[in-house]
């Protein structure tokens, strides 16, 4: 008789139970990563008001403490450096 090996997924609830438990203060991610004083990333927070922010916490999780050039991170947070205007664009 074969046997079948499943593969272990997260259920439909576990997904919606991770999108129910979000971070939506730069504030408190920035806390949570041990950036509170990072002067650059401190100067985004008030791209909350044009680009709202919604971090599930599995996913913050997997987010280097202590690194402000972690790529994970620079996926959700808005820089300072995305606010300077440019010519030609």
């Amino acid at each position: 008789m074969a046997h079948i090996v499943t593969l272990n997924t997260p259920s439909r609830e576990d997904w919606l139970s991770q999108l129910a438990d979000v971070i939506t203060r730069p504030d408190e991610l920035l806390h949570l990563l041990d950036l509170d004083n990072d002067e650059k990333l401190l100067a985004g927070r008030e791209a909350k008001r044009l680009f709202p922010l919604r971090v599930p916490r599995a996913f913050v999780a997997r987010m280097e403490k202590g690194n402000p050039d972690d790529p994970l991170l620079k996926q959700v947070l808005t820089a300072q450096d995305e606010f300077y205007l440019r010519s030609g664009f």
